[in-house]
């Protein structure tokens, strides 16, 4: 910035200038930590014809865990009950709500524990 308050930057259209008043502005918060989501993971990965899904809680309640297509389509809702904080496993076997096994392709595992969510891919070949 040069002393009658113009400002040069770059565009894409070349260098531009600004000329005015400069503002600067504060923002005086207290630094908030972020909470611990938790984690999810698939092994093996890529599997056949079964898959772990490993994830840990950081708090306890009515968890959700839902697989979906690369599309968006819900394949299938695995676990929608109370668990306590740390770590759980749950297998999937590739079907799909109508027990029908699932083609090869991507898969994404969701998990929905009270105000965390989490999300992992899976791959099924065969």
């Amino acid at each position: 910035m040069e002393e009658d308050n113009t400002i040069w930057f770059g565009t894409d259209s070349g260098v531009s200038r600004y000329t005015g008043e400069i503002i600067t502005t504060s923002v005086d918060e207290e630094y908030q930590t972020p909470e611990t989501i938790p984690l999810i993971k698939t092994y093996p990965n890529p599997f056949n014809p079964s898959a772990a899904i490993e994830f840990t809680l950081p708090e306890s309640g009515f968890d959700t865990i839902t697989i979906y297509s690369l599309a968006g389509q819900k394949i299938r809702e695995l676990k929608a009950d109370y668990l306590p904080v740390g770590t759980h496993t749950l297998s999937w076997n590739g079907k799909d709500t109508s027990g029908n096994t699932v083609s090869s392709g991507i898969y994404i595992t969701r998990l929905q524990a009270g105000k965390h969510t989490a999300t992992g891919r899976m791959v099924q070949v065969r």
